[in-house]
């Protein structure tokens, strides 16, 4: 299953999220994991814009992840989004509002995709990466609880994979 991040361009909007009921502002961005159950339960104003990425949970590959930082709320996330061992009901909700850089890339993404130029899904991959770094600058609540022995084993066993996909085996990871 797929991942979704849900980001609240201008205005606002009311979801509900695992039953409970979450409003969020202008800036205001929610990242939620496959399982989690989720509506939009209220768009009021025309100028309430939200704006939904759905990621392939492939997109967070070693390589990706090697890009944040170990110690970081998003990498936490992250690595157990891509656990096979974790329940997805997991959310986090950052607030971006006074980050300038974050809804630049946010604009950078939407240019490629609605006028995508010679390099369109490359630009999109890096945007969304910086998009994901730029996170850990931004302030947020949470909604999971990390293992962290578990996200210490990930990044080197995908590397591995990364590294030996040809020749590995079941036995050798």
């Amino acid at each position: 299953r797929d991942m979704e991040l849900n980001y609240i361009y201008s205005g606002s909007c009311d979801f509900l999220i695992n039953g409970q009921e979450i409003h969020m502002d202008e800036g205001d961005l929610c990242i939620l994991d496959s399982n989690v159950v989720h509506s939009a339960t209220s768009i009021k104003k025309e100028n309430d814009i939200v704006i939904n990425f759905v990621f392939k949970k492939n997109f967070f590959n070693s390589v990706f992840l090697s890009r944040l930082s170990n110690k970081g709320i998003v990498t936490n996330f992250l690595y157990g989004a891509i656990s096979s061992t974790q329940k997805h009901d997991r959310y986090l909700i950052f607030h971006t509002y006074h980050n300038e850089r974050f809804k630049l890339l946010i604009q950078f993404i939407l240019t490629e995709y609605f006028f995508p130029s010679a390099h369109d899904k490359e630009l999109i991959d890096v945007y969304a990466s910086a998009m994901f770094i730029e996170l850990l600058n931004c302030e947020y609540k949470t909604q999971y609880k990390k293992n962290k022995k578990e996200y210490d084993k990930v990044l080197p066993i995908m590397d591995y994979i990364q590294r030996n996909y040809k020749e590995c085996t079941l036995e050798s990871v």
